[in-house]
């Protein structure tokens, strides 16, 4: 698995993610504070649980290997919206 970019026009900042690509159901793992779902959830890519799954890993911007904008609120709802634009993009309902 490669680190994907998803790049957000309105922040002007790169999200990083990674996408499996498995499977019909689409599993989103978000990290918590101080964390990074790239980093604390790389097992789930060689669990064998996971495999007829499709799988997003998402660092949130400001963690992990995503962005640090500056002007980024950091509040939940801005984190939200950045999450629902890639789903979006990325056709997961």
């Amino acid at each position: 698995m490669t680190m994907k970019t998803f790049w957000l026009d309105k922040e002007k900042a790169h999200l990083r993610y990674i996408d499996t690509n498995l499977g019909d159901s689409a599993l989103v793992f978000i990290h918590g504070l101080g964390s990074s779902s790239i980093a604390d959830f790389t097992d789930i890519l060689i669990d064998s649980r996971f495999d007829f799954n499709r799988c997003i890993l998402i660092d949130l911007l400001g963690h992990g290997f995503s962005d640090k904008p500056q002007d980024f609120s950091n509040n939940l709802y801005d984190h939200a919206s950045v999450i629902e634009r890639l789903l979006d993009f990325l056709k997961i309902k």
